[in-house]
This record gives structure tokens, sequence and C-alpha cells, in this order.
């Protein structure tokens, strides 16, 4: 049985582990703008998921290291691996890179769906699957355990629906603002043509030195979700993998 003190340890570990996890958006401040988020910046900045995906790699480069320390030295580590069948080893690798796949979607998936939605749906659809698959795996699906825990799921569903629709009334407002925005610059370049007399000097989408942009890119709703759940999908597969390294943790 697992004593209070472990479960306290745990619990502080996985604060400071939120902590140190949340801390590469400060690049994103627009009061620090370590790296990305200052609209006034002469530079060109990062894009969200390329920062994310940088600091994602940044992160294996770091913890590698860190994790062969902990796992007792180069030595115990090739040795752990002498003794693991190269099929576990195999499979734990595939999928860590799919996860790592995963991994570098959720950045995207924040970039084109937001940071509220596209956490809110790719972390709902990790919690679904990630909680399912080990009750399949277990045999325990069909208890009275996994019956409380699959009406959980069914309300984590619900609230996925919501989000996703959310999501699409939200890109109809922004359509909608798009278009009018579009209409009333236009409208207005039109109109300084008119009384400039100069219609002739129009070209390369420039009136009397005015930017007149009317392409604005927009990710349908469909992609955003679709970018979202393959998120959710490659970044539980991470649960295969400690499945599949079982007889590495046992050494």
């Amino acid at each position: 049985m697992t004593n209070p003190g472990s479960i306290v340890g745990g619990l502080v570990l996985i604060f400071i582990a939120g902590i140190c996890n949340g801390s590469w958006n400060a690049s994103f401040s627009p009061v620090v703008n370590l790296a990305v988020g200052n609209p006034q910046a002469q530079q060109k900045d990062l894009h969200y998921h390329h920062a994310f995906a940088l600091f994602q790699i940044y992160a294996t480069i770091i913890n590698i290291p860190i994790c062969i320390y902990w796992a007792g030295g180069v030595e115990r580590v090739t040795a752990i691996l002498a003794e693991t069948s190269p099929l576990s080893i195999i499979l734990v690798v595939l999928f860590s890179i799919v996860w790592g796949v995963g991994t570098l979607l959720f950045g995207l998936a924040c970039k084109i769906a937001g940071v509220g939605l596209g956490t809110n749906l790719s972390m709902g659809i990790i919690a679904v699957i990630g909680t399912l698959l080990p009750l399949i795996v277990d045999g325990t699906l069909i208890t009275i355990a996994g019956a409380v825990i699959c009406v959980g799921l069914v309300i984590c569903c619900g609230g996925l629906w919501l989000s996703t629709k959310a999501l699409a009334l939200r890109d109809e407002d922004e359509s909608t603002a798009v278009a009018t925005i579009t209409t009333t610059t236009v409208a207005v370049a039109v109109e300084d043509i008119t009384d400039s007399g100069d219609g002739d000097e129009i070209g390369g989408g420039v009136v009397e030195g005015k930017n007149v942009d009317t392409t604005t890119t927009l990710y349908p709703t469909w992609k955003k979700v679709g970018i979202c759940i393959a998120t959710g999908i490659c970044a539980v597969q991470l649960q295969f993998a400690f499945i599949f390294g079982k007889e590495i943790t046992d050494l």
C-alpha cells in the first residue's frame, strides 16, 4: 500500500513539473518577449508551433543525460538494454516516436485552434483514450469500477462536443468579421481612387500608399478539430510504450 509520504511527494513533483513545463510560455509574453509574441518587434518572430517544437527538442536533449544518470549511469543502461529483447526496444522506440509527433502536433493545434480550445480538445482526447486503453488492456472495462469510469468518460466526451461547437461558432464569427473588414477596406480604397482620379496607378495590392490585403488565410473548423484529434491519438501512444516497455522497467 502506498504511504501518504509518497503520495505527497508525488503531488509536489507533479506541481513542480507543471510549473517547469509551462514556463516556456514566458517567451510569448508581450512584456518579456524572450522569443516571440511582440508585434512591435522589428525582427520576424517565431510562430507558436515552431517555438513549441524547439522547446520540445531542447527538453529532450537536456532530459536524456538526466534520465541516464537517474537510471544508474551508462553502464547500467547498457546492461539493461542487453538483457531486453530487441522487439521490446523497437516497440518502445516506435511508440515513443509517435508520441513525439503528437507533442509537436500539439503546438500546431494551439496555433490554428487557439491555446484555450486547442489545449482543451487535445488534452480531452488524450484523457479519454488514455483512460480507456488501460481498462481494455487490464480487462477491467466490464466491471463496476470500469462502468463508473466510463460514465465519467461519457461526460468528458460531452465536454469535448461542446468545445468543438464553441470552436465552430468562433470560426463563424471570425469569418464574418474578416469579411466585414475586407469589404470595408476595399470600399475605402475604391473611394480613395475615385476621389484622387488616379485609378490607373493601382498595382500589387497598393492603392495610393495604402496596403489593401483582401487575402486572409483561415483554417476550416474540420482541419482544426482534425489536428486536435491527431494530437490526442498520437500523444496517447506513450501508454503503449510503457506497456511494451514493462520488460525494461522490471529489470
